[in-house]
């Protein structure tokens, strides 16, 4: 039986990486994210208690808790004690609330349902999209002792003539950080599809993206136990350049909704690194 969210085009990115968890991912999930909740008959789950973590704190300390989670099966059926709150956005301001709306501004609408409930949103032609709800937090600021030193007086001419100063020598601006790859961690998806990700060719500049969770592909070759670095002893799905330009035309072919062209391609996504250039 293929995955429900197969059939599901108007999730975004992050919102399906939710959905693509079974109740236990989404359970560890639930301590971390206030738009995510178990429902009262799942609350029992045994999951580790990832709360207290600080950032000083590390994944391998938490070791023995994560290997002792059993991977699942394939997800046949979206998890129906799991709940979401998410924003709603229908095609029109004139069109009827979707009875599972609870509130709505103009074209947005707010709604907390179960994951499995979510194909009724997305089989409903008057949404357009279905995003996961943000976290609301206080403005936490971080006041520094140190003074910043003072602006150059030629720092107008210095940016407005297309150079800069690197290693004593002049560098045209827009040749720095071309030559640079940078690693990204994040718990909530990749939108590998978004503007920013993008070149002017439309390719996306994500060079590769490791699901440490996923087991739709092989994973990388990385030193991740006892030094080692062979697949045999990596985890998780790489999914490389080729997967991501692959998956970008077919969803262009869909005609998939912009905010849902990064779905992932495996289950039980919960922590992922990327590169990009």
């Amino acid at each position: 039986m293929a995955n429900p969210l197969d059939r599901m085009r108007k999730l975004n990115s992050r919102l399906r990486c939710v959905a693509n968890g079974d109740s236990n991912v989404n359970a560890v999930r639930a301590q971390q994210n206030g738009a995510v909740r178990l429902k009262p008959a799942a609350q029992k789950l045994k999951v580790p208690d990832i709360v207290s973590l600080t950032t000083d704190d590390s994944v391998k300390q938490l070791k023995r808790e994560i290997d002792a989670i059993a991977r699942g099966p394939k997800q046949k059926d979206l998890p129906k004690d799991v709940e979401v709150s998410v924003f709603v956005l229908l095609n029109r301001e004139s069109a009827k609330s979707p009875d599972l709306v609870t509130r709505r501004n103009g074209r947005v609408g707010t709604a907390t349902v179960s994951i499995a409930d979510l194909q009724k949103l997305d089989s409903d032609p008057v949404v357009q999209s279905i995003e996961l709800a943000e976290t609301l937090r206080a403005p936490d600021p971080q006041i520094g002792a140190n003074t910043p030193s003072q602006p150059s007086a030629d720092r107008y001419v210095l940016y407005n003539s297309g150079t800069v100063g690197v290693a004593g020598k002049n560098r045209t601006i827009d040749d720095i950080g071309k030559i640079v790859l940078i690693g990204i961690i994040d718990v909530g998806g990749i939108d590998f599809a978004h503007e920013d990700f993008m070149d002017d060719a439309g390719n996306s500049r994500i060079i590769r993206i490791w699901d440490q969770g996923g087991d739709a592909f092989d994973p990388p070759q990385l030193a991740v136990s006892e030094g080692k670095a062979s697949k045999a002893q990596s985890r998780g799905s790489e999914i490389t350049a080729e997967h991501i330009a692959f998956a970008l035309k077919e969803a262009k072919a869909a005609r998939v909704a912009p905010e849902a062209n990064a779905h992932f391609l495996s289950k039980n996504a919960s922590r992922h690194r990327l590169d990009l250039t």
